[in-house]
């Protein structure tokens, strides 16, 4: 079994938009520096129970397209095709009466069946590790 590798990224809103958010920190990091926040248009998402949409570009190209399936306690969860054609799992905090930051936990080239027992096994490791009450 590969290791799972997991990439954090903090984001804060963007003074130019309320619903585009700007990547913290050092840009090499991820491909995603900015991240804009909507509600769903599209029928499908609406379907899938997503509450909130994410995407972002780079240059014209959509790096980032995913809806945003509600967790509870202002945690949720999509999934993104990345550039080698496969999915990562994200899991979001977005809180939109803060609005002041998101938190992105990227999973890379996971898309496990029971995504809410995988989610929760990662959160129990944060709980466990002192992680989750610092980040958020």
């Amino acid at each position: 079994m590969s290791a799972i590798r997991v990439q954090h990224c903090e984001y804060s809103q963007s003074k130019k938009s309320n619903d585009v958010y700007d990547l913290v920190g050092d840009k090499k990091r991820t491909d995603i520096h900015f991240i804009r926040v909507e509600l769903p248009k599209e029928e499908f998402l609406k379907n899938q129970r997503a509450k909130y949409v994410i995407q972002s570009f780079k240059g014209k190209k959509k790096i980032l397209f995913t809806g945003l399936i509600p967790l509870g306690q202002n945690f949720y969860y999509g999934d993104n095709v990345n550039a080698d054609g496969k999915k990562d799992l994200l899991i979001v905090f977005y809180n939109k009466r803060r609005k002041s930051n998101l938190q992105v936990f990227t999973f890379k080239n996971r898309n496990p069946r029971n995504k809410i027992n995988f989610i929760n096994e990662f959160f129990e490791h944060l709980i466990s590790m002192e992680l989750l009450l610092h980040t958020f």
